[in-house]
């Protein structure tokens, strides 16, 4: 999640906005979009690209493990249908695969790429697009949602946890 959505400073007006999929229209809004949020990204983790290296490429095929795993592709508007884009989410099913897990959490949904332009953070526009990730997994018959973000972004974790998301497992790296 870009920057976060909650501790940005002042709670601004509730956004009264609406989220939908996105259309082919869309692709060079997600493009600029992923720039933004992987530059943010690359501010906390020094292994990540700069975003204009990997945007397009990584928005394809984002569009398409969606369209394969049962998922969507989401864009936060400010308002009615062909207003401006403030933010977006990808989803989808992820399988477990293995034999470590109950076979009821072997299946759940994934959250992935989320960003909010900096104008509209602490809004509710993430907690929206979550949301509606939210009911197409439950939709599907899954019963966990599970989010992944760099350990460094305080604000993503911050938001994640006023959602209810908990922590599940700990990734470490060490660099050789």
């Amino acid at each position: 999640m870009g920057g976060g959505s909650k501790g940005d400073g002042p709670k601004r007006k509730d956004w009264e906005g609406g989220v939908r999929d996105a259309r082919p229209g869309d692709r060079r809004t997600l493009i600029r979009m992923m720039a933004a949020l992987q530059d943010h990204e690359r501010a906390l983790e020094p292994t990540r690209r700069p975003g204009h290296t990997m945007a397009e490429p990584h928005v394809d095929w984002l569009i398409a493990v969606a369209r394969e795993a049962e998922g969507r592709v989401l864009v936060a508007e400010e308002g009615g249908p062909g207003s401006r884009p403030l933010g977006f989410l990808v989803c989808w099913v992820e399988r477990a695969g293995g034999f470590h897990v109950e076979p009821s959490h072997d299946h759940y949904g994934m959250l992935t790429d989320c960003f909010v332009v900096p104008d509209a953070r602490g809004r509710g526009v993430s907690r929206a697009l979550i949301a509606v990730a939210e009911a197409h997994f439950r939709a599907l018959g899954l019963s966990w949602v599970i989010v992944h973000h760099l350990a460094r972004n305080q604000g993503a974790s911050e938001a994640y946890d006023a959602m209810g998301y908990a922590p599940l497992e700990i990734a470490r790296a060490k660099r050789l």
